[in-house]
């Protein structure tokens, strides 16, 4: 698989869990009747922590040029960054699926997510920066 293609399953990771997230926070607004002061957090909690990640995937992934023919990447890094972004992912993913399924937790949630996901993000910088950072070629 080229670099490519690695950025493209990696894009669509990112925009499918940030997406998810989302459903998830208009989930607890529409139908688990989570009041507009809780819910207004989770929406601003979801935005801060994808922003600078999702920002940068599309940006580089827009931004880099299309050529013919590009230099295969070893599958290594793809596997390590593919984990590392699951896990960052999956963990905010967590705390919104929680609050999903018992509303009484949402202010946890809220504090979870505050505390614990962007000490994560040491984790995930480094994938970004490999796959969409650097020159394909």
């Amino acid at each position: 698989m080229r670099v490519n293609g690695y950025r493209a399953w990696l894009t669509l990771v990112w925009t499918a869990c940030f997406v998810f997230a989302l459903l998830g926070a208009l989930y607890m607004r529409w139908f688990a009747a989570v009041g507009p002061t809780a819910s207004s957090k989770i929406f601003e909690l979801i935005l801060s922590q994808y922003a600078p990640y999702l920002g940068a995937i599309v940006g580089f992934q827009f931004a880099t040029q299309k050529t013919a023919k590009r230099a295969g990447a070893k599958a290594t890094p793809f596997v390590v960054a593919i984990v590392m972004s699951g896990l960052w992912n999956l963990t905010l993913l967590g705390f919104v699926v929680q609050a999903c399924l018992d509303t009484n937790t949402t202010e946890a949630s809220i504090s979870d997510i505050t505390a614990i996901v962007p000490k994560l993000s040491w984790i995930v910088a480094p994938a970004i920066g490999f796959f969409f950072g650097k020159p394909a070629s």
